[in-house]
């Protein structure tokens, strides 16, 4: 099957506002949910192609005077604002809106709303809490209700993570690699890979050696 989500009036190839932007689907019991850009979140029946639903997330309207309007953009384009799915709730924080949402699976009803504060994306959650990273801050938002659980200073992300268990692994753009504890946002440790890596570039002749920051962190196995 085949299934159209968005209509645009331009091809992403000649949209430079567009272009940058990932659109990452999710999927969870039978259903395929698909961000778009604009500002939209799309389901479809995974088995069919059939749409469920459709839900506006941006915090401005798409059309004004009949015209496709320009919404604004929150948090750096790098990174991708995928869906979480956490049993039969969806949470979400699109680059169009300034809250993070969280709505029914099937039904797309809104559960709740929190301030998006200088949050970047989602990181992860361990079933209770949902863990925002932002540019400076990472924050524990409650699955239940959207109340701040925690907040910890951490640094700057050089991109996106990964879960390792109750912890969530982040890159920094000091050039090491934060583990923070998902529910209590306590920071256990780092790495210290970015001197070891430095010292190798500079070996082989790297004159940026100095400079390198982590990027999107990927597992496989245990590695």
């Amino acid at each position: 099957w085949s299934q159209g989500i968005g209509f645009v009036d331009r091809p992403i190839d000649v949209d430079g506002a567009r272009y940058p932007l990932a659109c990452t689907p999710c999927y969870a019991d039978g259903i395929v949910i698909c961000p778009t850009q604009l500002g939209f979140l799309v389901a479809a029946d995974a088995e069919t192609g059939t749409l469920l639903w459709a839900l506006d997330t941006s915090d401005e309207p798409l059309f004004a005077d009949g015209w496709l309007s320009s919404r604004h953009q929150y948090g750096a384009q790098g990174f991708a604002g995928a869906p979480l799915v956490l049993g039969n709730q969806l949470v979400v924080m699109p680059p169009q809106s300034l809250h993070a949402q969280c709505s029914a699976v099937w039904s797309a009803r809104s559960v709740w709303q929190a301030p998006r504060e200088d949050g970047e994306f989602l990181a992860a959650s361990d079933g209770r809490c949902v863990m925002v990273v932002g540019r400076q801050n990472c924050r524990g938002l409650s699955l239940a209700d959207g109340r701040q659980l925690w907040s910890q200073r951490v640094g700057t992300p050089s991109g996106t993570g990964l879960q390792s268990g109750p912890n969530y692994l982040l890159p920094l753009q000091e050039g090491r690699i934060a583990t923070i504890n998902i529910g209590t946002g306590r920071r256990i440790g780092h790495s210290s890979a970015s001197r070891a890596l430095a010292e190798i570039s500079r070996a082989d002749g790297d004159e940026h050696a100095g400079t390198w920051k982590p990027g999107n962190l990927a597992a496989g196995g245990d590695v």
